[in-house]
């Protein structure tokens, strides 16, 4: 996100000569307009984005590229869209304080203030895009290419055990991300010694159920009878339960306490 760090060749070398310390030792990083609402803001939708698509997709490549099930697209795309009208309203409120802002900026920065490093105001508003793009995940038999017969086949079944391994790995992440999470309840509603609680947040109960829905997602292209086991055993748990009771009933602490380690204990997936 522009804006937020920029690293400062110029101050990173007067740095590592002064102390005499190795070429790419240290660096020294700068945010352009430190303290800014309105640049906080905009860096908030984004953050809220990438983890909302982190909580419906499965990591795919090493690059970060992540899986989507069709069945979850219309869902994904009606609920980017509001992020990204979020997102936009958010860039174009900066744009009218921007030249205040960047006053602030050279005030707080002192020596690492450098102008170049702004845009103008006319092109600043270019530098916050909100971008979503998919491609598909070829299968197979979508090669269409004019190779002898042994040869395609090598080709086919090489992408099909590509595909079928970067899957494996996808869905044990799902999974690896279930466990977590009734792990991360455990301990949420684990009674301490002192009387004190751990802090529940609001976003501790949707959060749990949307990891349900994840990983039940995900089963349905590997029928795994022990993963739905214990997805519509937690689901059944916390049915009747909300965030209050679990923060005032000590009885249902209990009960949900017992049932996640009975659900962890019964079943290894």
């Amino acid at each position: 996100l522009w804006g937020d760090n920029k690293q400062d060749k110029q101050k990173t070398e007067e740095l590592t000569n002064a102390e005499r310390a190795k070429r790419g030792s240290a660096r020294v990083n700068k945010s352009l307009l430190p303290d800014c609402p309105e640049l906080k803001a905009v860096a908030s939708v984004g953050a809220k984005a990438r983890n909302y698509l982190k909580s419906v997709s499965f990591l795919w490549t090493e690059r970060a590229h992540r899986l989507l099930p069709m069945s979850k697209y219309q869902e994904v795309i009606a609920d980017m869209r509001m992020f990204e009208q979020e997102f936009n309203d958010a860039a174009d409120a900066l744009v009218p304080v921007y030249v205040t802002r960047q006053y602030e900026a050279q005030q707080a920065l002192g020596g690492l203030y450098d102008p170049s490093d702004y845009p103008s105001a006319s092109e600043v508003r270019a530098c916050f895009k909100f971008v979503l793009e998919f491609a598909p995940v070829p299968e197979a038999g979508h090669f269409v290419v004019d190779l002898q017969n042994q040869a395609k086949d090598e080709l086919i079944e090489q992408f099909s055990r590509v595909s079928n391994h970067k899957w494996a790995a996808a869905f044990a992440g799902a999974c690896e991300e279930f466990r977590e999470c009734m792990q991360h309840l455990l301990e949420k509603i684990d009674d301490k010694d002192n009387g004190k609680q751990t802090r529940m947040y609001p976003s501790l109960m949707p959060n749990i159920r949307r990891l349900i829905e994840k990983v039940r997602t995900a089963n349905e292209f590997e029928g795994n009878a022990d993963v739905e086991a214990v997805a519509a055993g937690l689901e059944s748990l916390l049915s009747n339960v909300s965030l209050e009771s679990l923060k005032t009933n000590e009885s249902t602490r209990i009960k949900v306490r017992e049932g996640v380690n009975d659900l962890l204990s019964k079943f290894d997936f």
